[in-house]
């Protein structure tokens, strides 16, 4: 049997977003000075405006690490979720997996931040304050780092 190619305008002439899809997000990548790219605003953002809800795929903190003990990379970029235990220690963590916000630089003052909706199976990414259009779009990782900081300029 033969398949038929769908086109993705066609898709969209039938896609009907839910509330957790904004379309177009109000950000892009680029190259943003010594660091490399980053996380760009396409427009201006008001504060509290929400930047993205990034999808995450749930697991144990026990799987971000190899039978030797050694961290998995990926364990890098992995949220805290959920419940912790006796010791304060999140149990199981989230790792995003699409949108832009794996791609956002650290910032210690960061424009922006992220919260769980663990209810919805995503990452609330949202603005702290007036983000400029072309303005870096940064969050405090708020763990420890593991590169050097550099400037952001």
């Amino acid at each position: 049997m033969a398949r038929t190619a769908v086109k993705y305008s066609d898709l969209l002439d039938h896609y009907e977003p839910d509330s957790l899809c904004l379309m177009p997000p109000p950000i892009g990548w680029m190259k943003v000075g010594a660091r490399g790219l980053g996380i760009c605003a396409t427009r201006d953002i008001a504060p509290g405006e929400v930047i993205e809800y990034s999808p995450v795929v749930v697991m144990s903190m026990k799987d971000l690490y190899r039978p030797d003990g050694t961290e998995i990379p990926i364990g890098a970029y992995a949220f805290h979720w959920g419940a912790e235990d006796e010791n304060g220690h999140s149990i199981d963590c989230a790792i995003v997996k699409g949108g832009y916000l794996p791609l956002a630089n650290h910032h210690v003052d960061g424009n922006s931040t992220v919260e769980p909706m663990e209810d919805q199976g995503v990452i609330k990414w949202y603005a702290l304050k007036h983000i400029r259009q072309g303005e870096e779009v940064t969050f405090n990782y708020d763990c420890d780092l593991w590169f050097d900081v550099l400037d952001s300029k």
